[in-house]
């Protein structure tokens, strides 16, 4: 079997296969159905792009209004951050307040210092110049970098950590990655930040050692320390707005239909229910239909059934009759049968994905699959 070139340049790509993937990079795997990709594909957008006309961002957000315009989730989106005003009059609500404190720490950061001093010159950009400024720096920055991932470290070598300001881990003696003893994959690193205008945040790959890649590392560590969203933090240090702090953020898992809320405890029960009514219709405007006894009994006879069940619905509706069943729970015809199995499982494990998604225009998208229409990636909102 012969191997595969999988790298490529995400801002440049040259086929629509590297189109696509460059897409998934950006979005999250599943964002672009089947018949999502066939729309882009047919409407000239993926054209458009290899030919330099728009860039991966413009797709992105075309992607972005087809899944809204057919009622389907917006996996992995992130709304561009708040900016707290500085008014004169001090009239400010408890979450600026808070914002404008953590900002004054922020600003006190030695890596946020210092990456002003070397690569803005202590002079902070306009908001409006930031997409300008990031695609400069990333033109200069040339090909992007890809990082590889699960390298596994053989009983031979030693691992060993540099503690100058290169810091890192290595091996001794170095470590050579082959056909024979290759990693478990490779990934890019993606600078996310806030357009204002911009229906999604912006994605740009970076390059080990450039501006860009020092500005992820940078963002990402005073993300953590000072509770912003990493693309906040880059808004911050390139501009010095202050982010707004929400008192609620909610993330969705849609892969299990759950809603977790990060809640500032000075939150009232009232703010918090409303708060996760919230959330919740971002998921689904569904509601949960409980479960007969009958389809309860039918799902847990099909969790015991063995992963490679290849019988028919026939086959499969007979063992389910012979069992010793309730009057009115044995089925006649394999239809309603398979129908009931579907409709059981769905209520209990994908209740929150309608069968049909349905938009403005009337339009209608079906969904693949549930494992193929939702990735991974969390969707966000705040209050």
């Amino acid at each position: 079997m012969t191997d595969s070139q999988i790298t490529f340049d995400p801002r440049n790509p040259r086929t629509p296969n590297e189109v696509r993937a460059a897409l998934e990079s950006i979005l999250g795997d599943g964002m672009v159905t089947e018949e999502i990709w066939r729309h882009l594909v047919a409407g000239a957008h993926v054209t458009s792009v290899l030919q330099m006309r728009h860039d991966m961002n413009w797709l992105a957000d075309e992607v972005h209004r087809l899944r809204k315009l057919k009622g389907l989730p917006i996996v992995g989106e992130r709304r561009i951050p708040d900016i707290v005003e500085k008014r004169k009059d001090y009239r400010h609500k408890r979450a600026e307040v808070v914002s404008l404190l953590r900002a004054r720490e922020a600003a006190a950061d030695l890596g946020v210092q210092a990456f002003r001093e070397q690569h803005l010159g202590r002079k902070l950009l306009k908001s409006s110049d930031v997409e300008a400024w990031v695609n400069e720096e990333a033109a200069k920055s040339g090909p992007p970098t890809w990082w590889l991932r699960g390298i596994p470290v053989p009983s031979n070598r030693k691992l060993r950590q540099r503690l100058d300001n290169k810091a890192g881990v290595f091996t001794v003696p170095p470590l050579c990655i082959s056909r024979e003893r290759p990693a478990e994959g490779c990934q890019l690193h993606l600078l996310r930040y806030g357009v204002p205008g911009a229906p999604r945040l912006r994605v740009v790959p970076t390059v080990a050692g450039s501006v860009l890649e020092e500005l992820r590392v940078t963002s990402a560590t005073l993300a953590k320390r000072v509770g912003w969203s990493e693309a906040a933090a880059v808004l911050f240090i390139l501009t010095g707005a202050t982010p707004l702090m929400e008192p609620i953020d909610w993330i969705l898992e849609v892969t299990r239909g759950r809603v977790v809320l990060e809640i500032d405890a000075a939150m009232t029960p009232r703010e918090v229910a409303d708060a996760y009514l919230e959330a919740r219709r971002a998921l689904t405007e569904e509601r949960p239909r409980m479960l007969s006894e009958k389809h309860l009994a039918l799902a847990t006879w099909i969790a015991e059934q063995p992963l490679n069940d290849l019988r028919s619905s026939k086959e499969r509706m007979r063992a389910w009759n012979k069992g010793k069943r309730k009057r009115g729970w044995t089925y006649n015809r394999p239809e309603n049968f398979a129908r009931d199995v579907e409709a059981a499982e769905r209520r209990l494990l994908r209740w929150f994905l309608p069968k049909r998604g349905r938009g403005a225009s009337g339009a209608v998208l079906r969904m693949e699959s549930a494992a193929h229409e939702i990735p991974s990636p969390e969707k966000r909102g705040k209050r």
